[in-house]
């Protein structure tokens, strides 16, 4: 982690999408496998904790992913929305487990997958990037986190699933999320969100909390203080 952090920071990087804390505990999963600590959560927690924070205090914001849990899935959400039928109490012992210990350890980023959990979405089909329920009640108020919150690339299948890919930034947004990742038509993403924030009061502050939160992470790594940054010969 510290030697990521040095090499990042050398190269102008200050955030990693990384780690994975996915557990994996299918071993078909076609987009995890050896991206993850492996299938016990107690050592998938540990680890990505000693990775994630050896990268923050290094200067580089890390980003556990991928929140809820891609783990047990057969499905790649490149192409398709997984749909992950793990019971509450299986979800809260295993998938939810490492994020809330790298939360209690103090990881501030976390990027949230195109997922669909029937437990924790009543919404049919509903991804967990879009989903309130899962990014602002079970992620920012249950589990207390309040660092950045990206999501998953908006390209991906998993994430438009059957819905106007426009609007998909709009209802992450809303959801609770602050940095929206490579959303498929960024000038029509940002002019529904701009529209709606200048009708929509609820916009508007969600607009602001976001901008306050990335601007107060951007000070903590030190990023209002311009650094040259050269390699050595």
């Amino acid at each position: 982690g510290r030697q990521i952090a040095e090499q990042c920071t050398r190269l102008g990087i200050n955030v990693n999408f990384a780690p994975t804390v996915d557990v994996n505990n299918e071993p078909n999963n076609p987009v995890i496998g050896y991206r993850s600590f492996g299938e016990d959560p107690d050592n998938v927690a540990r680890k990505g904790a000693a990775y994630a924070l050896a990268l923050q205090n290094n200067g580089v914001l890390p980003s556990m992913k991928h929140f809820p849990g891609h783990g047990n899935t057969k499905t790649d959400s490149h192409h398709a929305l997984p749909v992950i039928k793990n019971s509450l109490e299986e979800i809260e012992k295993i998938e939810l487990l490492p994020f809330q210990y790298l939360i209690d350890n103090g990881v501030k980023g976390v990027m949230v997958g195109h997922l669909y959990f029937p437990a924790l979405e009543p919404i049919e089909n509903q991804s967990s990037s879009l989903s309130r329920n899962i990014v602002t009640d079970l992620l920012k108020n249950k589990m207390n986190y309040d660092g950045l919150i990206f999501t998953d690339g908006l390209e991906m299948k998993g994430a438009y699933n059957g819905i106007d890919p426009d609007s998909v930034c709009y209802q992450t947004l809303m959801a609770g999320n602050d940095v929206m990742l490579l959303p498929i038509n960024v000038e029509a993403s940002m002019k529904i969100i701009i529209d709606a924030a200048k009708n929509n009061p609820e916009t508007r502050t969600r607009v602001e909390e976001s901008c306050r939160k990335v601007l107060r992470h951007k000070y903590q790594l030190g990023l209002n203080k311009y650094q040259d940054r050269h390699l050595e010969r």
